[in-house]
């Protein structure tokens, strides 16, 4: 079973969104190509620290946070990595009653922006609102016909000449960017040396997701940046950001701002939940949005972290297709900005809905072992050890 260690149906789930980014590519191509989707290479991405892992022959890789236990009810996945969470953490509890349960301890962590949250049942998830669609970035905003639509041969690298910002970090947001990357696009991804992306812990998912990509060092708190990334976007035909909800408001980077700055521009935020949720603001990773969705309890009362955080890469490919679909609609004439949503929860509340059964307690070594070695017999890792992408696009068919 391909979905082991992680919810049944995630494989399924994840073809699915990659052959909505498939249709987006098909549409974009001025000539005919042929867009397949990899199936085994689709489960490779979704177990990817795994196969990893097994394709090195290293024994282990950094395992999603072990669920909490809340002083009193409940269960909590606290992805507590940065430096001081753990303390904080602590300090929060001492505030809190003895019997705390495991809703009161995610409303005040939250508060703290400390990302944690309370495992919920499977039918929480499945009622999450989706965003919306695309919008324009603002009133009147019009665009010539981009220079990236104008060159290149759609066939052998149907998005050469885009020009991608990239201002995500771990593994969804890096996940979309380097797939963009493989299909020809200029992706630049923004690093400060000053809080370098957290990936960088898991040094060969990190290279695996960073092929491809020029990077520049802009600490967002100083002026001079600021002003240097503002150009970069007004040169850009795409900005990739996952962020908080609040963090590109206020650097002055709310969907208007960049259609100012880029009449056309299409942007892409994937942020941990939907716009209109009572936890539009929250911090969460992938282990978070896990419990969210109620993929985490296990038949009686007992709960599970995932082997992998495969919400991430659920959201990637999300994220890929949103890019897509937003480039074919910004090339539709007179067509303004483009800002669409690819939230987490959005990926992932689908298979909420799955009855039965859980992938949860397969063991995923095994699964990993083989799918590194079947996948390795067919040219699937580059000489450095690392995957290829499981969208295809060959020539004309």
């Amino acid at each position: 079973m391909l979905d082991a260690g992680v919810p049944d149906g995630t494989v399924a789930h994840a073809v699915a969104l990659l052959e909505g980014a498939a249709d987006a590519l098909r549409a974009l191509s001025r000539a005919p190509a042929r867009v397949t989707v990899d199936v085994e290479a689709v489960a490779a991405h979704v177990l990817l620290p795994a196969v990893l892992a097994a394709h090195h022959g290293e024994p282990g890789w950094p395992r999603p946070a072990t669920p909490r236990r809340a002083p009193g009810d409940g269960h909590l996945a606290a992805d507590l990595g940065a430096p001081g969470d753990d303390e904080s953490y602590e300090l929060l509890l001492s505030t809190l009653p003895a019997d705390a349960d495991a809703g009161q301890v995610e409303r005040a962590a939250q508060l703290w922006r400390l990302p944690v949250v309370a495992y919920r049942p499977p039918a929480a998830g499945g009622r999450r609102r989706r965003a919306g669609g695309a919008r324009p970035g603002g009133p009147g905003t019009r665009r010539e016909a981009p220079s990236w639509w104008l060159a290149g041969d759609a066939t052998v690298a149907p998005l050469r000449g885009v020009r991608v910002v990239d201002l995500t970090a771990m593994w969804a947001g890096p996940l979309a960017t380097w797939s963009l990357a493989t299909l020809g696009a200029e992706v630049t991804k923004v690093e400060p040396a000053v809080r370098p992306d957290g990936l960088r812990g898991q040094p060969h998912l990190f290279a695996a997701l960073d092929r491809g990509k020029a990077h520049v060092d802009l600490d967002l708190r100083r002026d001079a940046d600021m002003a240097e990334l503002a150009a970069r976007i007004a040169a850009a035909d795409v900005v990739v950001d996952s962020f908080s909800p609040r963090v590109m408001p206020n650097l002055g980077l709310d969907p208007a701002t960049l259609a100012d700055l880029r009449p056309g521009l299409v942007s892409v935020a994937i942020p941990a939940f939907p716009a209109g949720s009572p936890q539009r603001s929250w911090v969460a990773y992938g282990t978070g949005v896990h419990a969210f969705c109620g993929l985490g309890r296990l038949p009686g009362s007992g709960v599970a972290a995932p082997a992998v955080t495969y919400p991430d890469p659920l959201g990637g490919f999300a994220a890929l297709a949103a890019v897509l679909r937003g480039l074919a609609a910004a090339r539709q004439p007179g067509a303004g900005a483009v800002h669409l949503e690819a939230p987490l929860v959005n990926a992932v509340a689908p298979l909420a809905a799955r009855p039965g059964g859980t992938g949860l307690l397969r063991p995923v070594e095994p699964v990993a072992e083989e799918l590194a070695t079947r996948l390795a017999a067919r040219g699937f890792f580059d000489a450095e050890g690392l995957p290829r992408s499981p969208l295809v696009v060959e020539g004309p068919g």
